[in-house]
């Protein structure tokens, strides 16, 4: 499936779909984005109400697939915990969106017979995705990502969004989540990450160059992480680079979240 883009002459407004690259500066990320963009270039020099010139417009609608090296016992962590919480989770309306989830889950994994094999289970709502077709630490659905000038990043304007797997493990529900992906213009990429489940429970993660920060309110989580000695929190990337877990304060994930919450909600 190729990548369409139209643009309207008579409204100046771009429509696109078919896969984003996003991140790319940050090398230690595998991330894959596929879904729709809207945008709309102003007049030049259009003015506001306020007199300020007119910024562009720049929205996606996407599915998300997010490694962020995550090591496997603490994705398995989340996936216990979310399953504990699970009863007052919201499950993803497959079946009223199920175009849009069969046309960009074939995009994203494939116009193969094995992808069409886990797609006709879509509308049971129990589907799940090979591990070899579904690398991510978080796979997303329905992630509205909006530009924003000041932050330079896309951050998601709808919070209550769908959790499709952890870990490659299927989840299948919506989940209370902030994300930023920053790009700014001299390339340090970053990505950050923090999920609240309707437990109150937490999980938060920092990826920049060579760093992974991670922070939590579930005890088992943060005790794990604890314990973990020193060496076993240098990850080894295939091209040969460091990259450190960085266990931080508390203070650091809530003001992320303050951060996202503010910029999303302009």
């Amino acid at each position: 499936m190729g990548n369409l883009l139209v643009l309207d002459d008579k409204t100046a407004k771009i429509t696109a779909e078919g896969d984003f690259t996003l991140a790319a500066g940050l090398k230690m990320a595998d991330v894959k984005a596929t879904g729709f963009l809207k945008t709309t270039m102003p007049p030049t020099q259009e003015m506001s109400d306020t007199g300020e010139v007119q910024k562009l417009v720049l929205d996606l609608d996407l599915i998300l697939g997010l490694n962020l090296k995550i090591p496997e016992k603490f994705l398995r962590i989340i996936e216990n915990e979310m399953a504990s919480a699970a009863f007052g989770s919201e499950p993803i309306a497959y079946l009223s969106d199920l175009d849009y989830y069969n046309r960009l889950l074939t995009r994203l994994l494939g116009n193969t017979d094995e992808t069409k094999e886990v797609l006709s289970q879509l509308s049971s709502g129990l589907f799940e995705i090979p591990a070899k077709l579904n690398p991510y630490s978080f796979l997303f659905g329905n992630v509205k990502l909006k530009w924003d000038d000041e932050y330079q990043a896309f951050i998601n304007a709808n919070t209550n969004v769908g959790l499709i797997s952890v870990g490659g493990k299927p989840v299948s529900k919506k989940i209370n989540t902030f994300i930023e992906i920053k790009m700014p213009a001299n390339n340090d990429d970053r990505i950050y990450v923090y999920l609240k489940l309707p437990n109150d429970i937490y999980y938060y993660f920092g990826l920049r160059k060579g760093f992974l920060e991670m922070n939590s309110n579930d005890s088992r989580f943060q005790d794990e992480l604890t314990k973990t000695k020193k060496p076993d929190l240098l990850l080894k990337m295939p091209n040969g680079e460091i990259l450190e877990i960085q266990a931080v304060e508390s203070n650091r994930a809530q003001m992320f979240m303050r951060r996202a919450m503010s910029a999303g909600g302009k």
